[in-house]
């Protein structure tokens, strides 16, 4: 495993660790039925400094990951 394999298992599993109780308290104050969209509307209004983190990792990984396929590698983040 290559240094940026470990650099992104290391976010992965600090951002898991890091998103379990604000996702468990969203869930927990949605009415029963409630639709995925729903459920990320009402988490990017109460943690919005988390929504634009997360958003920013994404856009990291992604050109990571776009970098990749683009010099014919396979898919890997």
């Amino acid at each position: 495993m290559g240094g940026t394999a470990r650099q992104f298992n290391k976010m992965y599993t600090d951002y898991k660790k890091r998103f379990k109780q604000p996702v468990q308290q969203v869930a927990v104050l949605m009415s029963p039925g409630f639709s995925d969209e729903d459920f990320v509307n009402t988490f990017r209004k109460l943690y919005p400094d988390m929504w634009d983190d997360l958003q920013k990792q994404y856009a990291y990984w992604h050109s990571k990951n776009n970098t990749l396929i683009k010099y014919g590698k396979k898919s890997r983040y």
